[in-house]
């Protein structure tokens, strides 16, 4: 399907190509409900995009699990951005090339959530981007 799909194509006149991302899940090992089922399916084209595109997947469990999971965090984070409880700021130093001067501070965002313990940046700040939280 997806070799047919790069063929290249006519359009008024011009030759046009497109690459094709394609989620896939399959029945009954994902379930029969159709409204379900688009759901895992785009859960498994959003991957595909997101390892390159022209490309495809199967829908996974843990696919559905990490969806979920940044689900709840955008949910924690918005609350601990209205909060402001939960959020703090850590100071590192920046040093000279011979480790003897301090030349300025680097500010990190923190995120002690009341469940989770420690978040660290690498969780929340693509969430907080994806979600329009921060730019």
């Amino acid at each position: 399907m997806l070799e047919a799909l790069r063929q290249p194509f006519e359009i008024l006149g011009n030759q046009a190509h497109v690459g094709v991302s394609v989620g896939v899940a399959l029945a009954p090992e994902c379930g029969t409900d159709r409204t379900d089922m688009m759901r895992k399916a785009d859960i498994a084209l959003y991957r595909a995009k997101d390892e390159g595109r022209d490309c495809y997947r199967f829908f996974t469990e843990e696919m559905d699990e990490t969806v979920q999971l940044r689900a709840v965090l955008e949910a924690d984070l918005r609350a601990a951005l209205t909060s402001r409880e939960q959020l703090c700021v850590h100071y590192q130093p920046l040093v000279d090339s011979d480790g003897r001067k301090v030349t300025g501070l680097e500010a990190l965002l923190r995120w002690q959530h009341p469940v989770r313990g420690w978040i660290g940046p690498h969780l929340f700040v693509p969430v907080a981007e994806e979600t329009g939280l921060i730019s």
